[in-house]
């Protein structure tokens, strides 16, 4: 932070004067400390920001922009009629409000972030398991794992943002996917939004989003404590189903494999069956920790969970959370390491006074949507497009041309396998065609006389 400190340049601005700092002829930026900045930012005008060592390595335009959000509104708008060229501002300068600044500057990195790793990678890929029905593990790890909102709220942890910007990044995630036709459960998004808050074992008072229900929240509570997975087991089910005098659940802990899956078997169509008289949450944690317990490793636990997760989809999300309570490797190697990929994405580190990587911010996106403009459509006609939705937290959507590519990929492999068989029956026919020509000769060799030294000519018997 002295670094950046030290190289802190501002420039209150009008949006007409965006043009003129693009020809070089703009006001120049003066150098600025934080103190004086976080007293005077922003509000009913636009304030550049620049991070330079010097005067002559400025940028055309700023890193930053802060200003009120109807004043970027109104920027956004401006520069979609008189700066289309320019494509996008949001991609070029991040925008952010004043309360967005605060929280970057508030920001406090987690300790330790890797001891949630492997609940956080499974979490985001089991989210990819509940929206994309059929899909196996292996397919899901290798999914793009910031489409997904619990890789968006996770990575704001990560990245030390206050737990109120959870509230806005998860209302911007749902508004982004409702403005591309990506319609989510409501369902889902609530558990996502409470299952992560549980992983994170963070306290939300106050804020829209709440804890899981009093049970669950207490179970998750006991297994970051230390809690002996078995006996948590036990407890668990006996509470979600009618279980207290089963002899199965008291040696739960002894069963061989085989066992195992015969009792989840047995026990699993009660815990769906127990939503109609518990909190889906509850009842969602129960049927994925008796998953986890009788079969080890997320690929095998999906397998015993698959058949019953239809009517409860949210278990698929507590499955994928409890994997902070399995060896790290576990889910981290799934997909031949993909897991890893996922959580190098969570964890990497992020600057918050770098030039956005993403193509537009939200708020942007609003804007153009709202006029439906050119800018807009061109976005939306890639086949992947990455948005801001909350400062240095991006999300992967599709674009409308992603479907097109994903028919003429499927076309183009149907049509590669058509002309392989084809290739494979013409060669085999004329294999056929040359054994059949040999065959002929023969015969015909055969039947020809050969008037060799001291042959003599057959006769047909009459």
């Amino acid at each position: 932070m002295d670094a950046v400190n030290r190289n802190l340049w501002t420039a209150a601005l009008r949006r007409e004067q965006l043009v003129e700092l693009l020809e070089g002829r703009g006001p120049r930026p003066t150098r600025d400390d934080l103190t004086r900045l976080r007293h005077t930012h922003g509000g009913k005008e636009l304030l550049g920001v620049w991070v330079a060592e010097d005067d002559r390595s400025l940028s055309p335009l700023p890193q930053i922009l802060i200003a009120e959000r109807t004043v970027l509104d109104d920027l956004f708008a401006w520069t979609a009629s008189y700066l289309r060229a320019l494509g996008p501002l949001s991609a070029i300068t991040r925008p952010l409000t004043p309360n967005q600044f605060e929280a970057l500057l508030e920001r406090r990195l987690p300790q330790e972030p890797w001891k949630i790793a492997g609940g956080a990678v499974g979490l985001v890929i089991c989210e990819v398991m509940t929206l994309s029905e059929g899909i196996e593990i292996e397919g899901a790890a290798g999914a793009t794992p910031n489409s997904t909102l619990s890789f968006a709220i996770l990575r704001a942890w990560s990245l030390g943002l206050p737990l109120d910007a959870i509230n806005e990044i998860s209302d911007g995630f749902t508004r982004l996917s409702h403005e591309v036709q990506r319609l989510l459960p409501k369902n889902i998004v609530r558990g996502v939004e409470e299952i992560s808050i549980s992983l994170l074992g963070a306290d939300c008072d106050g804020g829209r989003i709440g804890l899981p229900p009093q049970r669950a929240r207490h179970w998750m509570h006991d297994l970051r404590s230390g809690a002996n997975i078995y006996e948590l087991g036990r407890e668990v089910l006996r509470q979600s189903t009618d279980l207290l005098s089963s002899h199965d659940v008291v040696h739960l802990e002894e069963m061989t494999a085989e066992k195992r899956v015969q009792f989840f078997d047995a026990v699993a169509p009660s815990l769906v069956a127990s939503v109609a008289n518990e909190n889906r949450l509850d009842s969602a944690f129960a049927l994925a920790l008796a998953a986890f317990i009788c079969r080890p490793g997320l690929e095998q636990q999906a397998s015993l969970l698959t058949e019953h997760a239809q009517p409860l989809p949210e278990s698929w999300l507590w499955l994928g959370a409890l994997q902070a309570f399995a060896p790290i490797s576990d889910v981290l190697s799934v997909g031949s390491g993909a897991g890893w990929r996922i959580a190098r994405e969570l964890f990497r580190p992020e600057d918050p006074w770098a030039a956005p990587r993403a193509d537009a911010a939200l708020t942007e996106i609003d804007v153009l949507s709202r006029s439906n403009s050119k800018i807009f459509q061109r976005l939306l006609g890639r086949s992947r497009l990455d948005v801001e939705i909350y400062p240095m937290i991006t999300t992967a959507i599709r674009g409308t041309n992603a479907a097109a590519d994903q028919r003429r990929n499927e076309e183009s492999t149907r049509a590669e396998y058509v002309a392989s068989r084809d290739a494979a029956a013409s060669g085999k026919l004329e294999l056929v065609e040359a054994s059949l020509e040999e065959s002929l000769r023969l015969v015909r060799g055969l039947r020809r006389y050969d008037g060799g030294p001291g042959s003599k000519p057959t006769r047909r018997r009459r």
